[in-house]
């Protein structure tokens, strides 16, 4: 038997009694066959050691591929996680959202008669419906300064009689009538137009329509009118809905 042989039984486990004796004579008296023994044993064992490490780095990859059965149940417990948490945000936005109605009760109050106390002072160049309008409306009596208002507008066009005609008919509670006659005034009309924005907001407000209160509360906010405070603050409130 070759030395080659024997160290090859040798790595392989496979020595007899006889040939493990004749591997520890040769081991003692032969330096040179130490010498490549040595060497031998160490490069087994960094072949051993390099097998070990590849076998381990391969499981860990394999551990580390998701299976498909978890990868089902993580996906729709992912999902289920998303639908949660937008459901609890969109209830807490909807929970800081401020009620259209309070806020309409907040902000709403009837316009001053700012023309007829003008009208007193010509009533000799004034129609007698005006001033019978403006009366009725001072008084309180909505109902019948709404119909004194109309019949005004029809016969003139007279932005004021639509515009106090739209607040008579929030007065009473018919916020899409008043909506239609407030819509009349054109920014033409320096007087009422302003108001007549602050107005329409507040009855889409009221109907529970803020998008479209919006755009006229940013118009009198951007203005120098005395209302521009009031609607910057409406505004701001009424944003959530955006």
């Amino acid at each position: 038997m070759t030395r080659e042989d024997l160290l090859e039984k040798y790595f392989n486990q496979t020595l007899s009694l006889e040939e493990e004796a004749l591997l520890k004579q040769l081991l003692a008296e032969d330096t040179a066959f130490a010498e490549n023994f040595a060497f031998e044993k160490q490069l087994q064992i960094a072949i051993h050691a390099s097998e070990r490490a590849a076998l381990k780095n391969k499981l860990a990859s394999l551990e580390q591929q998701p299976k498909v059965v978890p990868i089902v149940h993580k996906k729709w417990w992912y999902i289920a996680a998303a639908c949660l948490f937008a459901t609890i945000v969109s209830v807490i936005f909807l929970l800081q959202k401020p009620d259209l109605e309070t806020l309409y009760s907040e902000y709403y109050t009837v316009y001053p008669n700012v023309t007829a106390p003008i009208v007193r002072g010509n009533t000799f160049n004034v129609d007698s419906a005006i001033l019978d309008a403006f009366v009725m409306y001072e008084k309180n009596e909505f109902s019948k300064a709404e119909i004194k208002f109309e019949q005004i507008y029809k016969t003139s066009n007279a932005p004021f009689a639509a515009f106090y005609q739209g607040i008579c008919l929030q007065e009473m509670q018919k916020i899409n009538e008043s909506i239609i006659a407030l819509q009349k005034i054109t920014s033409i009309d320096r007087e009422f137009y302003l108001p007549s924005q602050w107005y329409l907001a507040l009855a889409y407000v009221k109907n529970k329509q803020p998008l479209k209160a919006l755009p006229l509360l940013r118009t009198v906010a951007q203005s120098e009118h005395p209302l521009h405070t009031s609607a910057l603050q409406l505004l701001e409130k009424i944003k959530p809905y955006e």
